[in-house]
């Protein structure tokens, strides 16, 4: 039960519980370890590749391959506040 917690460069941590209304999100605080709850949010991005099958308009069967990389905003509070 550590009660100060520290963010690494690619995450914030999340509080919850007493004394805070929503949600907290900071890089260090300290916790009540009986009374709030804290998580570690990762904000790296993540690539995900597909691999789409289909036919074309005379039935021609093709593939296409496509890559897409999503990440949180992580200028934006609120949005990283939907996030978590």
């Amino acid at each position: 039960m550590n009660m100060y917690h520290v963010a690494g460069p690619n995450e914030y941590v999340a509080i919850t519980g007493l004394g805070i209304k929503d949600m907290k999100l900071c890089k260090k605080a300290y916790i009540l370890p009986l009374f709030q709850k804290c998580t570690h949010i990762y904000i790296s991005p993540v690539t995900c590749a597909f691999r789409i099958e289909a036919k074309s308009v005379e039935n021609l069967p093709f593939i296409m391959t496509t890559s897409s990389e999503m990440c949180p905003p992580a200028d934006d509070k609120t949005m990283l506040l939907l996030y978590a």
